[in-house]
């Protein structure tokens, strides 16, 4: 009697662990109207426009290019458009890491890293010469070393 208690609790635990996550799941339907609502910053390297697509509208920007991003600009039709997002401290949009040569930073709050990368939209080319403390280069035992700066 007791291995058939056992094997009805386990039953009613099984049961119930199955019913709490349908229960999470949700219906599709919901999950469909969440997945529109959401939407993902986009900015044009040729115009600087930003704009926002949800998920259905970024699927036929897709379409349309035959291919992901870059998509074409609304603004000036060029295919210049990739992800953004926005810095809330600067109130900045700024190219994500995903676009070309885009350091995926706010260039307000990260100025060393974004410009450190080429053609960042608007950012500088050239790298900056760094002598700072926290840099440093390794010796040949592959051992950090200090870099000394030069006077």
């Amino acid at each position: 009697m007791k291995n058939a208690m056992k094997i009805g609790i386990a039953v009613v635990i099984l049961a119930l662990a199955a019913g709490v996550f349908a229960w999470s799941r949700g219906g599709e339907d919901e999950s469909a109207a969440v997945a529109d609502g959401f939407a993902t910053r986009w900015m044009c390297r040729a115009c600087q426009h930003t704009y926002e697509l949800k998920v259905n509208e970024y699927e036929a920007a897709c379409e349309k290019v035959g291919s992901k991003p870059p998509l074409i600009c609304p603004k000036c039709n060029q295919k210049e458009a990739w992800r953004a997002a926005f810095c809330d401290q600067h109130q900045e949009t700024y190219f994500s890491a995903d676009a070309p040569n885009a350091p995926g930073v706010c260039p307000k709050c990260f100025p060393k890293r974004a410009a450190q990368q080429p053609g960042a939209g608007g950012l500088s080319d050239k790298p900056e010469d760094d002598t700072s403390e926290y840099d440093a280069d390794f010796d040949s035992g592959g051992r950090k070393q200090p870099r000394v700066p030069q006077l």
